[in-house]
């Protein structure tokens, strides 16, 4: 509480942004301007990217462990900055243009380490502002939240060859943050009245489009580690009641549980324990069954 009020908040907030390492830039157009991103060495990316995966750490954890973050996370911030930003800034849009970033061409092909442990940071901080925080969840929906994390998982879904494991993680987790979403919707309400309040059906459409549905059955096919499969899977068994799957996705959850009866394979699903591969079982049934 003394760090918000001492005006540290704003402060920790806009070190998201790359205008403000390089403010003599100004803010015309957008608060991750350009013209501050082209005037950044590679060194002087990385630095910048450190920086900011730091502060979207310090983010996501005082939201997760202390619920007066919850509002203060939705503070407009633009008057923090010189000159005033032109439109309203909170943690959550700057989090979000910094994944979105990412989602270029050039940004997607190759990501530095620094670059993506700042995308895996600044997922966790959206993750913690929107679970369980109606306001900051409706935020996310109307800066395209959803659409933005979307694109994400289809630039890493298309990618040729195996998925890399800093993008199999990333995008395990932002398929566990849909899950999430969609249940704090449907067992709650989101807190709004109930599942069929216009907002709320927006966030599920939103949460349950082709990129998201599509993603999570490429997923669980092109991921490596069991845990990615496994979130993968529960996310995908939130979303098929609302997913337009293809047979070629069904195909896709079939050839995994044949995977899980194959006592000739070498794969790391035929190898689960007993106990395990059980609940494994069950989860590709569930979502069987709901395909159809």
């Amino acid at each position: 509480r003394d760090f918000h009020t001492l005006g540290g908040w704003p402060v920790l907030v806009s070190l998201l942004s790359d205008a403000l390492h390089y403010p003599s830039t100004g803010l015309d157009d957008d608060i991750n301007s350009s013209a501050a991103t082209a005037l950044l060495t590679d060194e002087d990316r990385g630095i910048v990217d450190e920086i900011q995966s730091a502060a979207a750490w310090a983010i996501g954890s005082a939201v997760k462990n202390h619920e007066e973050f919850h509002s203060w996370a939705l503070e407009d911030l633009s008057q923090a900055f010189d000159p005033p930003a032109p439109k309203p800034v909170t943690a959550v849009s700057l989090l979000l243009a910094n994944i979105e970033a990412y989602n270029t061409d050039d940004a997607s092909s190759s990501l530095s380490t620094a670059a993506q442990s700042k995308r895996q940071k600044c997922l966790y901080a959206i993750a913690s502002l929107v679970r369980a925080n109606p306001a900051a969840a409706q935020q996310f929906l109307e800066l395209n939240g959803p659409a933005i994390l979307g694109t994400s998982l289809d630039r890493i879904m298309s990618a040729n060859g195996d998925i890399s494991p800093a993008d199999a993680k990333f995008a395990s987790k932002v398929l566990g943050l849909g899950e999430d979403l969609l249940g704090d919707v449907l067992i709650n309400g989101n807190g709004n009245g109930g599942a069929n309040t216009a907002g709320n059906r927006q966030l599920i459409e939103s949460l349950t489009t082709q990129s998201w549905c599509h993603s999570a059955v490429a997923l669980v096919s092109k991921g490596r580690s069991m845990q990615v499969r496994e979130r993968s899977l529960n996310a995908m068994q939130s979303m098929a009641p609302f997913c337009q799957f293809s047979q070629g996705d069904r195909k896709a959850v079939q050839e995994i549980g044949a995977e899980l009866h194959d006592r000739g394979s070498d794969g790391s699903l035929a190898d689960l324990e007993p106990e395990i591969k059980a609940e494994f079982v069950q989860l590709v049934n569930s979502i069987l069954q709901e395909m159809d």
